[in-house]
């Protein structure tokens, strides 16, 4: 099985990776539209969802949450537990949107629009009041895991470049001229923030992933005994390219979807005359997939509606908690698994989708 720090950051980072679902301008990332960040923590992920209501009040909680110096000995296990079931809106990147969209419509045919420049200060309050905190406490969990990486430093000077050009925009009113000078500098720092919040998220992706061949050996060795008592015929082909396998997924969240798709596969097939597990990869345009077809009986169609439900078992000893907390694993890190073809009379067919981890 896995050991060691190494799978230790794997798992955090991809906590980290999990979280929420953005979409980055400037043709920073080819496809960034799938691109998903995570911000470091718990405590984060209730105070980020929070800001816009909250106000000031978050704000303050926020910095308060800065003061305190964090623990360089935070575990990687803690670091997955506080991050795995966070859910967060996209505050800072909708507002570093706003905020760009705002400046560069500034001035039309010239003149001042009064209009953008009104909610051009109300999205820079928001950024002060919380977004550029909620950046930092990404740089702070991710250098929690690997304080070597240089996104990280990278991106949290850029938040306090942008910070700083923001706080120009009271002292110069309106000020026509000074304005126009200040859109000028203010432009490039924007642009270099959202490229900085880009790259920590490839960073981030390349970090947690693994060879979805090589956990699905894994996997199957897990079963072996089982696989050899039911005499089960066990097949895996891949129709990807092979450097194209690494999927962004840390190699312990992958193998308990897989693990759990081994078991119910070979619950479907035992006592069938010709006991057979099919697996095969096939990548795509930023994805890859997993077909995983077992030759039991299949899943009915009143079933199939059901069965990523917690709770919902048809096994005696069920629990209801291995298809339901594997889709949930699949979605956290930008990908699904759903059944397909119900009431098929060749078995069941599960397939996984994940994300291509980015390339060295």
């Amino acid at each position: 099985m896995i050991a060691g720090r190494g799978r230790q950051r794997s798992i955090a980072l991809g906590a980290l990776a999990s979280g929420v679902v953005v979409t980055l301008p400037l043709g920073v990332v080819a496809g960034a539209g799938w691109r998903g960040v995570a911000v470091g923590c718990w405590t984060v992920g209730a105070l980020a969802g929070a800001v816009a209501a909250r106000g000031v009040t978050v704000a303050r909680a926020m910095r308060r949450r800065l003061a305190t110096p964090s623990t360089p000995t935070l575990s990687a296990e803690d670091l997955t537990r506080h991050t795995l079931d966070f859910r967060h809106a996209g505050i800072e990147t909708r507002t570093l949107l706003a905020i760009h969209a705002r400046v560069q419509n500034l001035f039309v045919a010239s003149c001042l629009h009064r209009g953008f420049l009104s909610d051009l200060r109300a999205h820079a309050a928001r950024f002060a009041d919380g977004t550029g905190a909620s950046l930092r406490l990404l740089v702070e969990r991710v250098r929690a895991v690997d304080p070597a990486i240089a996104a990280a430093a990278s991106l949290e000077n850029r938040v306090e470049r942008l910070e700083q050009r923001l706080r120009e925009l009271e002292r110069i009113g309106e000020d026509e001229a000074g304005l126009e000078a200040w859109r000028g500098r203010i432009l490039p720092v924007l642009e270099a923030t959202q490229r900085g919040l880009a790259e920590l998220l490839l960073e981030i992706d390349r970090l947690c992933s693994c060879d979805l061949l090589a956990t699905i050996a894994e996997a199957r060795q897990v079963h072996a005994e089982a696989i050899g008592e039911i005499g089960a015929e066990v097949a895996i082909r891949s129709h990807a390219s092979p450097d194209g396998t690494r999927v962004v997924i840390s190699q312990g969240e992958l193998l308990v979807i897989l693990e759990n798709l081994f078991a119910n596969a070979l619950r479907a097939v035992r006592g069938q005359p010709e006991p057979r597990i099919a697996i095969d990869v096939r990548d795509g345009e930023r994805r890859i997939t997993l077909e995983f077809q077992d030759s039991g009986t299949g899943v009915s169609a009143t079933v199939a509606g059901s069965i990523f439900r917690y709770g919902f078992t048809t096994k005696p000893d069920g629990r209801g908690y291995g298809l339901a907390r594997s889709r949930e694993i699949a979605r956290h890190f930008g990908g699904d698994l759903v059944l397909a073809e119900p009431d098929s009379e060749t078995g069941a067919r599960f397939v996984l989708t994940l994300r291509v981890a980015p390339r060295d």
